[in-house]
């Protein structure tokens, strides 16, 4: 079965058809190709698993393995640092494409990893789009409990240092418990603390934190394991 990738290209052609006489982002052309810039056909040509689409302003890539499409990349169709169109097709950075291959072929072994408390965490961001950031958890504790519904209080560091709080909350995306059911009800308290509130006989088990971008790449997410 392959019905992920059949709704991605359902939703595909949904945007494309909204999108019929609309002005949205595409990728500039232009007269010179730029240096280290490849045939997109030419790249993915040795790899069936991969496959790009354009939607609703965005260009990116899906992989399909085992029956299931993940989105692993995605970025604006007009960033030029990416992609171009030359002499009517298109052309991609080459260096950037195969960060993403190689995060395709080790997705698994990436993702799986769980870190431990304590341990310096450093995410690359892809193709220097971003900042690099150190992420390090020095503990997790529960600091109170009313009416059933328990306080955990996060003690981190992220180096370099955020802008805002705002920015530092946006680092984090849920915490799991041990029966599996998600948290994203993080409170900032500074920059180098932050809270979450789970029912009272639930246990923190995971939590997971990323590179926030204005591009979407699954490999900026890090998991580190609560519970020794």
């Amino acid at each position: 079965m392959r019905t992920n990738r059949w709704f991605f290209l359902i939703l595909f052609c949904g945007f494309f058809l909204a999108g019929c006489g609309s002005s949205t982002p595409s990728p500039s052309s232009v007269r010179v190709l730029p240096q280290g810039f490849v045939s997109i056909e030419d790249l993915l040509s040795q790899n069936s698993s991969i496959e790009i689409f354009f939607w609703h302003g965005d260009v990116g890539f899906i992989l399909n393995i085992e029956d299931r499409s993940y989105n692993i990349f995605d970025t604006a169709a007009d960033n030029s640092n990416f992609i171009v169109k030359y002499n009517g097709k298109h052309y991609i950075n080459k260096e950037v494409l195969l960060e993403v291959l190689n995060f395709a072929e080790n997705r698994n072994e990436i993702l799986n990893k769980r870190y431990v408390i304590g341990e310096p965490i450093e995410i690359h961001p892809i193709g220097g789009f971003c900042q690099t950031y150190i992420f390090t958890i020095f503990s997790v504790e529960r600091i109170n409990e009313v009416d059933g519904i328990a306080t955990y209080e996060i003690k981190f560091d992220i180096t370099p240092p955020m802008r805002t709080l705002q920015v530092t909350r946006n680092h984090f995306l849920h915490v799991t418990t041990t029966d599996g059911i998600t948290h994203a009800n993080f409170e900032i308290v500074d920059e180098n603390t932050i809270r979450f509130n789970i029912l009272a006989h639930r246990t923190p088990y995971e939590l997971t934190v990323a590179i926030p971008s204005a591009f979407f790449f699954e490999g900026h997410k890090r998991t580190i394991s609560l519970i020794d």
